[in-house]
């Protein structure tokens, strides 16, 4: 299988190092990755248009000779190719501009197959760099007439080139490869595998797609899920969580508000979990200020209790800062001082952090990636707690998992995935979800200008900063020439529209101390604009900050953009989020114009799943599993639901894959979903 699925593009005739790089900008690599790739709709050319029914603004196929074939150039120095197309019922002219190699090609009497929209220039009707196929080329592939898949690809990639390549990775397809050949799962009226990518691209009818598609979605599911299971290193028991002091009511007593029903709902879950004899696999679901963060904290409080470590795992140091802070303040009631440990502390204060970690003396802990380090180890670490989780990978969460005696792991996520879904990516998580909100907050007004519209723009803005308005100015990168940068923003608008306003500027390569004092600044309102990055997605508390914008708000995806606006109106002001930018696709049209309508994070949620796929939401992508394909996400819930029933009878039987109508399946899992080194490979 690894020969052919496997196989680098490169090595493939027709594709050399610069188009192989082109299709790495695609996310296509191998073989596999191709047959992947499938068309966003297909041509039907079974029946070639007479040329004497051409007519413009048609799409037509003609098949007929070429005659009367000359190159010249125009004017401004470009190549102009000019030939005849003839059949029985009349000509149509013919035009290729800078194209000079097809004129060897035209100068045959082969019959040809001319695809493309039909024009009139002069009162003649033309084709202007049509397509162009033969019928008797040795080059020519045996679907002249049929229909002809059309493919979303980059520039540099011709259509006809690409379909080539599929074409020729289908012939050498192995069908004894298919991943369900050996197994009982066919019995759904699915298509064979290899039938399925040859219908998916090559259908005889447009009918045989549709079939062939949920099948091989079918197929993606089931083995994601697979993975998933396998990748899961959780011990059958545990031990028991159990708080005889119940600190946890303690500290539910001092929080400085009341746990609304779902909270008290979502941690009585929890509870039941920790007390239990497996340990704990919960995904615990909510909206910014749904109050996950104080959930987390009595689950800790009841951990501490019980005689046991918790670590609570955070992607930036910021917001290990601000859970530390506040979990200071609510610990306080319950004697428990919890330690922060992140890269930007002082190598002396890591040590001491780490060496009171490993002897027990300290039992709560809020940290970064300097968690998952081989130096930093526990006394008795009962409970993992996970923040952002999709910002990690599956092996960054078994990494902290390994360090435990008792590997309770709890994942906390701002992205409301649909129930369904998350259960088929998360395999034996329990999932919570948790509504409502700590504060009772109004929708941010969300407006999306053109790029053409920045003057007017920040004109609105320095008005609002004369009112008292705080505002933060988001940037996709630090600096740089392929996106606007916080570094040269900051100059632009302290030079320009903002330069009677304290400015100041936040991104990952500050240290933490930088970026603790810009936050702090302007928090105190000592800086009212904040150029920032995405740094400010998650962790950054100013509530009083109520105006937002986002340059080249394009380059972000739809669930980052909703938590960046959620930074905003924190304390239940009216606020105003400005989406900047120039849409340069449909998707990202959408993208923006979705942010427009509607606050709801479920929404926006699935519209992001439509778009990217859950890779990016989920933290799976981390865990090196390929995109999933050929799934409709919104739309095949039933079969997700299925290839998670069937990949747990699957595994319930055989758990590690090792009976003999599993051996291709189980090869497909580990080869191309890279399943945990746990299990070998047979």
């Amino acid at each position: 299988m690894e020969d052919l699925l496997d196989r680098p593009l490169v090595k493939f005739k027709g594709v050399g190092p610069k188009r192989a790089a082109l299709l790495e900008k695609l996310d296509l690599h191998t073989a596999a990755d191709v047959l992947g790739h499938f068309p966003k709709a297909h041509e039907d050319r079974r029946h070639s248009t007479p040329i004497a029914e051409v007519r413009e603004g048609l799409f037509v196929t003609v098949k007929g000779t070429v005659d009367k074939t000359r190159q010249r150039w125009t004017r401004k120095g470009k190549s102009l190719l000019e030939a005849r197309l003839e059949d029985d019922t009349g000509t149509l002219a013919l035009k290729w501009f800078n194209q000079p190699y097809l004129l060897p090609r035209l100068q045959t009497e082969e019959i040809r197959y001319m695809t493309g929209p039909v024009s009139s220039y002069r009162g003649q009707l033309q084709l202007v760099n049509p397509a162009m196929d033969s019928e008797q080329s040795k080059e020519a592939l045996p679907y002249a007439e049929r229909l002809f898949p059309l493919y979303p690809l980059t520039p540099g990639v011709p259509t006809k080139a690409f379909r080539k390549l599929v074409w020729h990775i289908l012939e050498e397809l192995d069908p004894l490869w298919d991943p369900l050949g050996e197994t009982d799962l066919l019995g759904e009226g699915f298509p064979e595998w290899r039938q399925a990518l040859t219908d998916v691209h090559f259908p005889e009818e447009i009918e045989a797609y549709e079939p062939a598609r949920r099948r091989l979605a079918y197929q993606e599911f089931l083995l994601l899920q697979l993975s998933v299971r396998l990748s899961s290193s959780f011990a059958e028991e545990g031990a028991h969580l159990k708080d005889p002091a119940h600190l946890w009511k303690r500290l539910k007593n001092a929080l400085p508000f009341p746990l609304t029903q779902e909270q008290e709902e979502a941690f009585e879950e929890i509870h039941k979990d920790l007390a239990a004899g497996p340990p704990m696999r919960r995904l615990l679901q909510g909206e910014v200020g749904s109050g996950k963060t104080a959930i987390a904290a009595l689950a800790m409080a009841l951990a501490h209790g019980a005689g046991f470590q918790s670590a609570l795992l955070v992607p930036t140091e910021i917001l290990a800062e601000q859970h530390y802070l506040g979990l200071c303040e609510w610990f306080e009631a319950c004697g428990i001082q919890p330690e922060i440990l992140t890269g930007g502390l002082l190598p002396k204060e890591q040590k001491r952090v780490r060496e009171r970690l490993r002897t027990g003396q300290s039992s709560v802990v809020v940290g970064t990636h300097a968690l998952l380090s081989e130096t930093t180890g526990f006394h008795q670490l009962g409970l993992v707690i996970v923040d952002e989780q999709h910002r990690f990978g599956v092996q960054h969460r078994l990494t902290l998992l390994e360090k435990a005696v008792a590997p309770n792991l709890l994942l906390l996520s701002a992205t409301p995935i649909p129930r369904s879904l998350a259960s088929t990516l998360y395999g034996e998580f329990q999932i919570t979800n948790m509504g409502g909100a700590v504060k009772e907050r109004d929708a941010v007004e969300t407006l999306w200008i053109e790029e053409g519209g920045r003057d007017s723009i920040y004109r609105f803005v320095r008005q609002q900063l004369q009112a008292g308005a705080k505002l933060f100015v988001v940037c996709p990168s630090i600096s740089g020439k392929k996106a606007r940068g916080a570094v040269e923003t900051l100059d632009e608008l302290a030079k320009g529209p903002l330069s009677d306003f304290s400015l100041g500027l936040l991104h990952g390569k500050l240290s933490s101390g930088e970026q603790q004092e810009a936050l702090e600044a302007f928090r105190e309102g000592h800086l009212r604009v904040l150029c920032c990055t995405s740094i400010v997605e998650v962790g950054v508390d100013v509530p009083d900050a109520d105006l937002m914008v986002v340059e080249e708000a394009q380059r972000f995806g739809l669930s980052q953009l909703h938590q960046l606006r959620g930074r905003i109106g924190r304390n239940g002001q009216q606020a105003t989020c400005i989406l900047l930018g120039s849409a340069t696709t449909s998707e990202g049209e959408d993208r923006l114009q979705t942010l427009t309508r509607t606050d709801e994070g479920y929404e926006i949620a699935k519209r992001d799943l439509e778009i990217r796929g859950p890779g990016d939401l989920l933290g799976v992508k981390q865990h090196g599993i390929p995109p999933l394909r050929a799934s409709t996400l919104t739309e095949d819930l039933e079969l997700m639901e299925k290839a998670r029933n069937d990949a747990a009878k699957v595994l319930d039987k055989d758990p590690d894959l090792s009976r003999p109508e599993h051996r291709i399946l189980k090869r497909w899992v580990y080869s191309r979903y890279h399943a945990s080194s746990d299990y070998s490979q047979t």
